[in-house]
C-alpha cells in the first residue's frame, strides 16, 4: 500500500463521523445537545483519530518528505492545508469547551456547539476533497519508492503511539458506533 492510499483510507473513516457531527450540531441549534455521550465520542474521535493520528502523519512525515523533494511547506498547497488543520483544531476545542453546558441546555453553549459543529464538518469535508484531488496526486509525483516505504514505516509508529493496541481498526469501529448512535 502506498502512503497516500493509507491516508486516503483515513479520510473514509473520518467521513463516517462528519455527518454525525453535523447532526449533533443541528440538534444543539434547536437549543440543547440531546446526546452528550455521542458528542463526547465524536470529539474524542476527532481529537485522536482525525487530528493526532491522521494530521500527525501528514504534518510529522508526509509534508516533511514532500518538502525534501522540493514542495514548499511555507506557501502554496501545503501551507494552506496546515492552516486548515489549525482552524479545525480551534473548532474542536470550541466543541469540547461548549459540550457540557450545551447538553445542560445553556443556549449560548448550544449555539457555540452548533456553530462549530457545522463549521468543522464543512471545513473538514472540503479539506478531505482537496487532499484527495490535489495533495495525493502531487505526493505521488514527487515522492520516490524509498520515500513511500519510509512513510509507511513512520505511519505505523504514529498509529502505535496515538491509537494504541486496537489501532486504526478500533477507531473505524468507533466511527461506526458514533454514526449509529446519532441515527445515521
Amino acid at each position: 500500500m502506498r502512503a497516500t492510499e493509507n491516508l486516503m483510507q483515513d479520510h473514509r473513516v473520518i467521513e463516517l463521523v462528519l455527518p454525525a457531527v453535523e447532526r449533533l450540531g443541528r440538534g444543539a441549534q434547536r437549543g440543547k445537545l440531546t446526546d452528550r455521550v455521542a458528542g463526547e465520542m465524536a470529539i474524542a474521535f476527532l481529537q485522536v483519530f482525525a487530528d493526532a493520528y491522521h494530521h500527525g502523519k501528514e504534518e510529522l512525515h508526509l509534508f516533511k518528505a514532500m518538502e525534501h523533494r522540493g514542495v514548499p511547506r511555507d506557501l502554496g498547497l501545503v501551507y494552506h492545508l496546515l492552516e486548515e488543520h489549525g482552524r479545525g483544531r480551534k473548532h474542536v476545542r470550541a466543541l469540547a469547551g461548549s459540550l457540557a453546558a450545551a447538553a445542560e441546555g445553556d443556549p449560548d453553549a448550544a449555539a457555540t456547539f452548533a456553530s462549530n459543529a457545522g463549521a468543522y464538518a464543512k471545513l473538514l469535508g472540503h479539506h478531505i476533497r482537496e487532499e484527495d484531488a490535489e495533495l495525493w496526486p502531487l505526493a505521488s509525483r514527487v515522492l520516490t519508492e524509498d520515500d513511500d516505504a519510509s512513510l509507511i514505516e513512520n505511519f505505523a509508529e504514529v498509529e502505535h503511539k496515538t491509537l494504541g493496541d486496537g489501532g486504526e481498526a478500533s477507531y473505524r469501529e468507533q466511527a461506526g458506533q458514533i454514526a449509529q448512535r446519532v441515527g445515521l
